[in-house]
């Protein structure tokens, strides 16, 4: 008895110890095509993020909130959906957003100014377009233009539509909207000395 128990556990031992290696090889074989599966995502990333950002600016956008609510209700709510792009300071709000340099379009040899000054005239085409977030006030009417934008000297001069005349609902006081509008341009390009603003070729708000 004991001879025929031995000789089956030996056969047993022998059994397993053939799998054994069968089994490494496939946790191996498992392990390589998860390895393989996250370096492709990573490497599709990468491509995706160059693609799309590799001729994009970060830039960030001011935008005045409306006036806070006592309602619980309404933080919550509103809590609930602030986005990691925003952040809150006081009565303002911060967007951050990617703008494309349009002026890789151009088949013409430009400046570093001329660069400068599409740059910021991209930037404040979108930010005329308002804040993408919920309670917010407007900087000026909707519908207002930028008309003209140019750099010289680190002094930029702006001229915008008077649509910005126009008071709407939800909408800050003119000399307040261009003040802001100053500050984020401030903010977003640090070699700017000075912003002069005007309106459909007059300075802002003067004789209006």
């Amino acid at each position: 008895m004991k001879t025929k128990d031995t000789k089956a556990a030996n056969e047993n031992i022998t059994e397993n110890t053939k799998k054994s290696p069968i089994i490494e090889t496939r946790y191996i074989v498992i392990i390589s095509l998860i390895f393989s599966v996250i370096i492709l995502l990573l490497i599709s990333t990468m491509c995706f993020y160059c693609g799309n950002y590799k001729d994009r600016a970060r830039r960030t956008f001011i935008y005045p909130l409306v006036e806070v609510s006592d309602s619980k209700n309404d933080s919550k709510n509103s809590a609930k959906k602030e986005k990691k792009s925003f952040a809150k300071t006081g009565n303002y709000i911060i967007e951050t957003r990617y703008i494309e340099n349009t002026y890789k379009y151009r088949d013409d040899v430009l400046s570093p100014e001329e660069k400068l000054s599409i740059l910021i005239s991209d930037y404040v085409d979108e930010l005329l377009l308002g804040a993408t977030a919920e309670r917010t006030k407007y900087m000026f009417t909707a519908g207002t233009k930028n008309l003209s934008c140019f750099e010289r000297n680190e002094i930029v001069y702006l001229n915008l539509s008077s649509d910005c005349l126009k008071m709407g609902d939800n909408v800050i006081e003119l000399k307040k909207g261009v003040e802001l509008l100053k500050e984020n341009i401030f903010k977003n390009f640090s070699r700017i000395k000075s912003v002069e603003v005007f309106i459909d070729g007059r300075f802002a708000y003067e004789n209006y």
